[in-house]
């Protein structure tokens, strides 16, 4: 069954195919850890592709337990032809806590 959507007249949203990708790495020996980040979702004719990266200073690691590292990060993202949006991001343990402000083009 698809999704419909009611407001003023019947309409069929269709499906929603999404797929994400986050991978990180760090630099050599190094408190820096480099964040990668894309994002993409069809739907109908509506298509959305979103590409970023942060870069993530470790504040204290735990190198026992990767999970319970807190770190401060910034970077940006662009959505392709639509605009881009810069972002930092604190993170305790396994809880992130980030703002982002959405410029569009």
């Amino acid at each position: 069954m698809l999704p419909r959507y009611y407001f003023v007249a019947q309409e069929d949203l269709g499906l929603k195919y999404t797929v994400n990708f986050k991978g990180s790495f760090g630099l050599s020996a190094s408190p820096w850890v480099i964040q990668l980040a894309a994002y993409m979702a069809i739907q109908n004719k509506a298509t959305d592709i979103v590409i970023g990266s942060l870069v993530k200073y470790n504040i204290s690691e735990n190198s026992s337990n990767f999970s319970k590292t807190t770190s401060i990060g910034f970077g940006g993202y662009y959505r392709i032809g639509d605009g881009i949006f810069p972002k930092v991001q604190l993170q305790w343990g396994s809880f992130a806590l980030g703002m982002s402000y959405d410029i569009n083009s």
